[in-house]
This record gives C-alpha cells, sequence and structure tokens, in this order.
C-alpha cells in the first residue's frame, strides 16, 4: 500500500493506436463545468483531453468525488496491435488536500504529546 495513491499499469490491445485514441475520443469530452449542457450526454463516459500520444482522462461524474483517480495514458504502436501504459494518480487538487491535512494532524498531534501531560490517577 502506498502513503500516497499512485499506480500504473500496461495494458496490450489488438487494436492500432489510432483505433484505440478513437474509440478514447468518441467516449470522452473537454468538460466545462459551468455550463450546464455538458451534462447532458449519457453516452460520454469520461472527462479529459485525447491527444495523438496520449490522453488524460477521469470517469464522467454527476457529483463531487474527492478521491476520483486521474488516468494519464501513453501509447505505443506495435506489429500487432498497440501497447497502453496507464498511471492512476489522484487530483492534483486532491493530493494538496491530503498532504495538507497529514501534516496539521501531525502537528497536532505533537503538540498534544509534547505539551499536554497526562494526568495520572492515582
Amino acid at each position: 500500500m502506498n502513503l500516497i495513491p499512485h499506480h500504473t499499469e500496461t495494458l496490450v490491445s489488438p487494436l492500432s493506436k489510432e483505433e484505440v485514441l478513437g474509440h478514447l475520443m468518441r467516449v470522452t469530452r473537454e468538460v466545462n463545468f459551468l455550463d450546464s449542457r455538458t451534462y447532458q450526454n449519457d453516452q460520454i463516459k469520461f472527462n479529459g483531453m485525447v491527444g495523438r500520444e496520449g490522453f488524460r482522462i477521469s470517469r464522467a461524474i454527476k457529483k463531487g468525488e474527492t478521491f476520483l483517480p486521474l488516468l494519464i495514458g501513453k501509447l505505443e504502436n506495435t506489429p500487432r496491435g498497440s501497447i497502453i501504459f496507464l498511471e492512476y494518480r489522484l487530483f492534483p487538487s486532491a493530493l494538496f488536500f491530503l498532504i495538507f491535512w497529514s501534516i496539521v494532524l501531525l502537528a497536532f498531534s505533537a503538540f498534544y504529546l509534547f505539551f499536554c501531560p497526562i494526568s495520572v490517577i492515582a
């Protein structure tokens, strides 16, 4: 188990790089959270960007979810298909949230451990 959630995976696909990116483009949209019209299409499964060499996506959700993973993928062509390198990580704001509150809790623990003596009942 990692202290900070981070995972990598490698997938092998019989589809070519262009086919994989094409399938991803059909189910991915660049999202504008201020525009309510972006929530209307139920065929969209991912939010993010798909480029020529890879993608940066997350699952499309209707409600906020703090620890939703960010998928960063890179693709390589092979003679029999493609290799997909996936990296799962937290969004930068969620990572900041996790680190900030861990530091605050450690500081409070240190304060109470050193400055508030435990009274012993005799």
